[in-house]
């Protein structure tokens, strides 16, 4: 397989920075539907926000530069499967996957935020990684869009009897976290750099650490190692990205906030049946996973 050309990675990097920008506007005008009472269409465009940042961790991996940074035998780009990557871009399902398992899989301040369903005992944030291992996703998605007709049981349905302000409150809230943990992944971070000052700086702070953890565990001896090196840290190169990326983070956290404070009294998302009862999502799941690793 041919490596990718400079070229190739000068568009996955700007790729990246018009994702984050379009999950933005998509959830921008999610939240303007939702303050407007049009709750089915505000709803898919948040999925689709989160579908839309599941690219990011992707492309930033394909591009290759933060494993050739951190590991000093690797001089050359990663080798993606260009056929496999661009049916993964394709792939509503494997997309919003992607984005719950790495921006919701282990975040403590979503979960915090969020807290856990009084009977279900799970946290809120688990409704959006089972919803997407379980396959229901899509269920939902297309339940914003298209009406429904089912004679076996004699009914009829529109996305309006379907979706309601719980769900899509909850998507919004969930898109908001999601959109805010791949900030670096959208804009970079100081890793991407081809400073050599930069790259050397991460070199020897990974071995620095890597010493340290041979040793008995000391936190303040850590504490004490990332206080030195981020005092010498080469702001010169990187500092911009970096600074984008952090403030991102912080506008899109405290846009969340807001819309927290706004509509959280008047929204009981803890209605909704897969916080509810989510065990029928945890089976589904197993089966999808069975059934993928038979394969």
């Amino acid at each position: 397989m041919k490596m990718l050309t400079k070229e190739q990675v000068s568009i996955i990097k700007l790729a990246r920075e018009n994702t984050i920008n379009n999950a933005w506007y998509l959830l921008r005008t999610a939240v303007d539907l939702f303050e407007h009472k049009q709750y089915t269409l505000s709803c898919f465009l948040a999925m689709t926000a989160i579908e839309e940042t599941g690219k990011l961790f992707v492309l930033q991996m394909i591009q290759g530069d933060l494993l050739r940074i951190l590991y000093k035998d690797i001089n050359r780009p990663l080798e993606p499967n260009l056929r496999e990557l661009q049916k993964f871009l394709k792939s509503h399902l494997g997309k919003a996957i992607q984005a719950a398992s790495v921006s919701l899989y282990i975040n403590e301040g979503a979960d915090r935020r969020h807290g856990i369903h009084p009977k279900s005992g799970i946290h809120r944030t688990s409704g959006i990684i089972l919803l997407a291992r379980s396959g229901r996703w899509m269920e939902i998605r297309n339940s914003c869009l298209y009406t429904d007709l089912d004679l076996i049981n004699n009914l009829a349905s529109t996305p309006e009897h379907m979706i309601t302000p719980e769900h899509a409150y909850y998507f919004i809230c969930m898109a908001f976290e999601v959109i805010a943990e791949q900030s670096s992944s959208g804009y970079g971070n100081s890793f991407e750099s081809g400073n050599p000052e930069t790259i050397s700086f991460w070199q020897e702070l990974a071995d620095d650490f890597k010493q340290l953890l041979k040793e008995e565990p000391n936190h303040n001896r850590i504490d004490k190692l990332f206080e030195e090196a981020f005092e010498n840290y080469p702001t010169e190169d990187g500092a911009e990205t970096i600074g984008r990326s952090n403030q991102f983070w912080e506008e899109r956290l405290d846009d969340l906030k807001n819309f927290m404070e706004r509509w959280g009294d008047t929204i009981d998302i803890d209605k909704l049946d897969f916080l509810k009862d989510p065990e029928p999502l945890r089976k589904a799941a197993r089966l999808c996973e069975a059934r993928k690793s038979a394969e």
